[in-house]
């Protein structure tokens, strides 16, 4: 994938304000992530994706053996602009029961645009999996929770950790032009006619799964810095009250 980024504010205001859907695409997609998560070799995204996985479906079990679940008022109490751990709880219970909602293999996007630049702030660990595993450390930490003293764990929590350690630098992916046959719903299901038209009159708001093959071939993902974010806001708010 190739991003273009965005210079100055009047070439965003002129990508949105002329932009034509047809039937056969999708609305202006975002996506909230961090400058270095996109910056990552395939090694280096291995690795951390790794470490994170480890961090999960370790405190997780630990959570759950000391009776610890998503209603607990400590899970709740301890969030951050994206969400509680609480959430990150249901996240990791689901990724633990290999649901198909938590499936990472996607590239996931949202025509919600106020949710992808929220997410933006918390992305900088590894996306999701990274947001969802700093939930459960941070959430376990005020609990008092002991950390698992093995090597493994010790391991993915140093890397994690030298990741955690990083400046933030959020950013917002546009995506212009993607063919609605190359997405789902966020639980894997097609766009059906319905939801379709929904979707094209600007009738609803939700997540979507975007093919990874389908983004190699895609016309422009442009990527707009966080210097941008207002200007970015009104022109969307402006643009959906078409």
């Amino acid at each position: 994938m190739e991003y273009i980024e965005l210079h100055n504010e009047i070439e965003l205001i002129r990508l949105i304000n002329e932009y034509e859907q047809s039937n056969q695409t999708m609305p202006i997609l975002f996506h909230g992530t961090d400058e270095s998560v996109i910056d990552l070799s395939d090694t280096e995204r291995e690795s951390i994706n790794k470490a994170c996985e480890i961090i999960i479906f370790t405190l997780f079990k630990i959570l759950k053996t000391k009776s610890i679940g998503f209603t607990d008022p400590r899970l709740l109490k301890s969030k951050d602009s994206h969400g509680d751990s609480s959430y990150a709880y249901v996240c990791a219970e689901s990724r633990f029961n290999s649901s198909s909602l938590y499936s990472y293999g996607d590239f996931y996007s949202t025509n919600n645009l106020p949710r992808a630049i929220r997410f933006s702030d918390q992305a900088w660990i590894y996306g999701e999996t990274g947001w969802v595993a700093n939930r459960l450390v941070e959430a376990s930490e005020e609990i008092g929770l002991t950390f698992p003293d093995d090597e493994q764990f010790i391991q993915a929590y140093n890397l994690f950790n030298q990741r955690k350690q990083r400046r933030k630098s959020p950013v917002v992916l546009m995506l212009l032009n993607c063919p609605i046959r190359y997405c789902q719903t966020e639980k894997g299901a097609p766009i059906n006619d319905e939801l379709g038209k929904a979707i094209l009159d600007k009738r609803i708001a939700m997540n979507f799964r975007v093919s990874s093959k389908c983004l190699y071939d895609f016309p422009a993902i442009y990527l707009i810095k966080n210097k941008y974010y207002n200007d970015l806001i009104t022109t969307w708010n402006e643009y959906v009250k078409r």
